[in-house]
């Protein structure tokens, strides 16, 4: 599973059909006063194929899911797949860079 966006890279370079895909989901506890979360990391990569050709990553992108809304996922999700799709549910949902990001 992946996304497929139009991504923007910092130097204003329009990436077209760019592959991004979940690279890492791990807990976050910053201080006491910061709710724990789930720190998720995508890596972008020009295309699939550059992917599947071995190429690095063009840039990586960190989002925090709040624990209580990846509780809620996991509550719903049979196996570790159904998660790892809820995640992606979630940042299409929540993070500007992905809305209108299509699944592959």
């Amino acid at each position: 599973m992946a996304l497929i966006i139009t991504y923007e890279t910092e130097s204003g370079l329009s990436v077209t059909g760019s592959y991004w895909r979940i690279s890492s989901m791990r807990m976050d506890f910053p201080t006491e006063d910061v709710a724990p979360a789930i720190s998720t990391i995508l890596q972008g990569y020009v295309s699939a194929a550059a992917r599947a050709d071995g190429k690095p990553p063009m840039e990586s992108i960190e989002t925090f899911i709040p624990m209580a809304d990846m509780l809620a996922l996991a509550a719903q999700a049979d196996s570790y797949t159904d998660l790892r799709a809820a995640a992606y549910a979630w940042v299409k949902a929540n993070h500007p860079a992905f809305s209108g990001a299509v699944d592959v």
